[in-house]
């Protein structure tokens, strides 16, 4: 006839938040539950020797989930000594008695426990947190969902009339880089050198790709110019000046500008040359003026007229000709048609 076992429980965790197995916080931690007991025969006689003992874990007082079990037996290489009734038991140690199954992050745990092969002592004992441990549920005050993390969406907001967030680098490398994937999209370098798209920006601001502004763009003055302003280099920086200052303004012809006549000098560009307001082209270049195709063409000279692709005289028109000296002389030395005295002469 077995004996029957009253046990009185002490149970210490040292940290409820406390994750075991893929839900440790730190690798440093002893994956350990302390488990303090008495245990007695049915008369209240304190026992001694070893015992059997397995301990399983449930997420309820009755039935429930078995999430995890921690076996100390002799068929296992790690039973319970009891001196004088009392015993003490390191749950999750022993072969295959690792606590991964348990999340310790839950409220509800409950363990029973069984000796020498008898059925389930009830009630099960609920694992409580010893009062420091309350700490661990937050970090210095803050709760976890205050915490930007790395395995979730988070976002940092605050009312705050200071600094919302700083980055202090100390040392000689960058400040900050960000990353789609495993390219490298924003980077903040030593020294405060910005660069997006590239990581080596050679400047203050660098650029490596296309840009898209919107808005206004404000030169070294701090303007951000006129309508019809060009941005104009000035060496050390930039500046809006008007057209008109650089020898051009709006125009409506085909290339947007037009040229400012007092700023035509006598230049020589090749094919032609500018004096003042006009320009000449070169004999030498315009040979041929072909002007078949060009329906614009007018002729307004007195006695020409246009027609097709040639200039004609008008009718009633001639074109004087005029004697030179050689044929004049010839002329008037030969006999037959020397002009003689006459009538009317």
């Amino acid at each position: 006839m077995r004996t029957p076992f009253v046990v009185s429980v002490v149970i210490l965790i040292l940290a409820l938040s406390v994750a075991l197995g893929h839900h440790f916080a730190l690798a440093a931690i002893n994956p350990q539950i302390s488990f303090y007991g008495t245990l007695q025969n049915s008369s209240g006689t304190n026992l001694s020797g070893t015992y059997d003992m397995v301990f399983r874990f449930y997420t309820a007082p009755t039935g429930g989930t078995l999430l995890d079990t921690s076996t100390h037996t002799s068929g296992n290489g790690n039973p319970v000594t009891v001196y004088n009734g009392e015993f003490s038991v390191l749950l999750g140690s022993g072969a295959g008695n690792a606590l991964d199954g348990v999340d310790f992050n839950s409220a509800a745990i409950y363990v029973g426990l069984s000796i020498a092969g008898d059925p389930e002592m009830t009630p099960r004992q609920r694992l409580t947190a010893a009062p420091y441990a309350f700490n661990t549920d937050t970090i210095d005050g803050i709760d976890s969902t205050e915490l930007v993390r790395t395995n979730t969406i988070g976002s940092v907001a605050a009312t705050t009339a200071g600094t919302l967030f700083t980055i202090t680098q100390s040392g000689t490398g960058d400040i900050l880089n960000l990353f789609d994937g495993g390219t490298e999209v924003f980077s903040v370098l030593d020294g405060g050198k910005v660069g997006i798209g590239t990581s080596t920006p050679f400047a203050t601001f660098s650029v490596s790709g296309d840009a898209s502004i919107s808005g206004a763009l404000y030169d070294n003055s701090f303007s951000a110019g006129q309508n019809g302003y060009v941005l104009q280099s000035t060496g050390s920086g930039f500046a809006w000046v008007a057209t008109s200052t650089l020898g051009f303004s709006a125009g409506s012809n085909p290339f947007g500008a037009s040229i400012d006549p007092t700023e035509l000098t006598a230049t020589d560009f090749g094919d032609f040359t500018c004096n003042g307001t006009t320009c000449t082209l070169d004999s030498t270049y315009l040979t041929t003026v072909d002007i078949s195709a060009d329906t614009n063409l007018a002729v307004t000279a007195t006695g020409l007229t246009l027609s097709g692709d040639s200039i004609a005289l008008a009718a009633g028109y001639e074109i004087p000709l005029s004697a030179s000296s050689t044929a004049w002389n010839s002329f008037y030395n030969t006999p037959s048609t020397r002009i003689t005295a006459g009538t009317g002469l």
